[in-house]
């Protein structure tokens, strides 16, 4: 799955601000991130199947 070009600013920011964090800060903090965006990209994948498996009514 690609990231889209508003991702990658946002990854790109808090790849900065996690550098100015004390290191066992954003240590911890990089992993709950990754977690979070690793739930929200399956998830996407997930609708996305749905979507197609789902004749679209109303449009």
């Amino acid at each position: 799955m690609s990231m889209l070009p508003n991702d990658e600013h946002l990854a790109d920011r808090l790849a900065a601000d996690l550098e100015a964090l004390p290191l066992e800060g954003a240590e911890s903090l990089a992993q709950i991130l990754r977690g979070i965006f690793a739930c929200l990209q399956d998830l996407n994948v997930r609708l996305a199947a749905m979507e197609q498996e789902t004749p679209a009514q109303g449009r």
